[in-house]
């Protein structure tokens, strides 16, 4: 109920080669880390990051030994996760899918590829479970965040807008943040600094302030279950 789990969260970089060729991505094939961490603990969660992770030969075996263990998995990457086999998905307890943009046109021009219609595919053949669109808005992208959650209602997807508050005016802000009251919807504001990592991974995951927004969201899902309380928040 407490959600305390959230406060323990443990980080592992996959190498591989991704499929998308994002503007501005700065990541790099770095040296795998295959083996989990030793103070892992039934209960806590395990976030794998990196690039095209389903594409490193470490991935299923980590999934197989953190089940094994008792670990919350959670991969983030781009739509070729919901691809993989459902015996790999088996031991995956969320997938964090990057959505570069909901249209067809800046989807294509973002990534480098024509992928949009593929993109698409995958998440309308999806039956995973605790899946959630992540995107990253800038000030070229600004008016498309409505399209972004009616994209994440067609596909029953939940959504996490990720942004950097000093690339936006005060009314801007303001409107972005007002995503925070929608149903199914997520905010969460970017430091300024670069990462190694797909634009689908938070800046500063493995730091205190992302455990406390995970926690304060699991909290705020459970309380809309109360009758009464569900009112309020």
């Amino acid at each position: 109920m407490f959600h305390l789990s959230r406060f323990q969260q443990h980080h592992i970089h996959l190498a591989g080669a991704c499929e998308y060729t994002c503007l501005g991505c700065n990541h790099v094939n770095v040296h795998e880390q295959i083996a989990l961490p030793d103070t892992a603990k039934p209960g806590d969660w395990l976030n794998i990051y990196g690039g095209g992770i389903h594409r490193s030969s470490a991935l299923t075996s980590l999934l197989i030994n953190a089940k094994k263990r008792r670990l919350n998995a959670r991969l983030f990457g781009n739509h070729h996760l919901l691809l993989m086999p459902p015996s790999v998905l088996a031991a995956v307890d969320e997938l964090m899918i990057w959505c570069p943009s909901p249209s067809r046109k800046e989807f294509n021009f973002m990534v480098s590829e024509p992928l949009f219609n593929e993109f698409k595919k995958a998440l309308n053949n999806n039956r995973q479970p605790n899946v959630t669109l992540v995107n990253r808005v800038r000030p070229l992208g600004f008016e498309v965040l409505p399209e972004f959650y009616d994209l994440c209602v067609e596909v029953s997807m939940t959504g996490l807008i990720l942004y950097l508050p000093l690339e936006f005016n005060r009314e801007q802000r303001r409107y972005i943040d007002r995503f925070k009251r929608v149903p199914g919807m997520r905010v969460l504001k970017q430091a300024n600094t670069t990462s190694e990592h797909c634009f689908a991974v938070p800046v500063g995951i493995n730091g205190l302030g992302f455990e406390f927004f995970e926690w304060r969201n699991a909290l705020r899902q459970s309380l809309r279950q109360l009758p009464i309380l569900g009112r309020i928040f």
